[in-house]
């Protein structure tokens, strides 16, 4: 009996196509030879580029971002975490 685990492909946008298409994107896992059209991707399942994390592609994900990441992850990177109530008061302490 099958398990329901699946494999999330961390996909990025093919670059230098000789054709120059826009639309095809590969998994980044060095194992995995998976490539697949743009159409085909809006509403599925992907792993995020930057943090890992499972989210959903939609299709202005699909045509703006070259490594397809979820909205938590912003121009590379993790936002920067909210201070705790404790942090901010102690830095105010530490001011004052």
């Amino acid at each position: 009996m099958k398990d329901n685990l699946h494999k999330l492909h961390k996909y990025q946008r093919v670059r230098n196509h000789p054709k120059g298409r826009r639309d095809l994107f590969m998994c980044m896992d060095p194992h995995c030879k998976h490539r697949i059209n743009a159409i085909w991707l809006d509403g599925r399942a992907a792993e995020c580029y930057y943090c890992g994390e499972e989210f959903i592609i939609t299709k202005k994900k699909l045509q703006k971002q070259g490594y397809l990441h979820c909205d938590n992850c912003r121009r590379g990177g993790k936002p920067p975490s909210l201070l705790n109530l404790e942090d901010l008061t102690n830095r105010l302490g530490e001011i004052l």
